[in-house]
């Protein structure tokens, strides 16, 4: 018989998840990630649903540990380009923006956001978004967060890398990024917040399976 869906809670609050970048730089940290090099949190949450996928594809229980070793061991990466390749690409280097500046904690606390959709217009901004559907996209601009929310900065401590293109939309970039933070201050280095659980819970297949 087959198994239902498995549904996956997970605390994306914002940029907790880093919600860090567009177009070539998120393929890369993709990349990066299938050859056992990516960040934590989308590690994490690879192996997660990476384990569902097995599980549904061949039965068994679910092992989100073979899934790592899959990426460790850069086999992921292998499939990745091999299935490229199958569908015409030729693995050719990313567009990269040619210039790159940097959103700097103007005060020390505690790194949270208001308002991500302004992360989202941000990059629109540079030229990684339409405003219009006639918009033409730039796939090289966009952000790298360098830190995210919940995490003690320091005046002065790089939040971001912003990858524009002579300063197209930078201006008007940056000052969405600022708005789009705040820092805590009821926070210190030596007392950080509690990190909650990137992963909050596996909610099971209800009722019946199907056949």
């Amino acid at each position: 018989p087959a198994r239902s869906t498995i549904v996956r809670a997970h605390h994306l609050d914002g940029a907790s998840a880093r919600a860090r970048r567009r177009h070539a730089l998120e393929i890369e940290e993709t990349r990066a990630t299938l050859r056992g090099e990516g960040p934590a949190d989308l590690v994490e949450i690879t192996c997660a649903f990476g384990a569902d996928l097995v599980a549904l594809a061949r039965g068994g229980e679910r092992d989100p540990s073979a899934v790592a070793d899959v990426l460790a061991s850069g086999e992921g990466l292998e499939r990745f380009e091999r299935m490229l390749r199958a569908q015409g690409g030729n693995g050719e280097a990313l567009p990269a923006a040619p210039d790159v500046a940097e959103l700097r904690a103007p005060a020390s606390g505690t790194l949270a956001f208001d308002d991500v959709r302004e992360v989202g217009l941000a990059v629109r901004a540079l030229g990684g978004g339409r405003a219009a559907a006639a918009d033409t996209i730039d796939p090289a601009v966009g952000l790298v967060w360098r830190r995210v929310a919940g995490e003690h900065v320091d005046a002065g401590d790089v939040l971001a890398e912003v990858h524009h293109r002579g300063g197209r939309g930078l201006e008007e970039a940056l000052a969405r990024l600022e708005r789009s933070l705040h820092r805590d201050e009821s926070h210190s280095s030596e007392s950080p917040p509690r990190e909650p659980p990137l992963l909050l819970e596996l909610i099971p297949p209800v009722g019946p399976t199907r056949s």
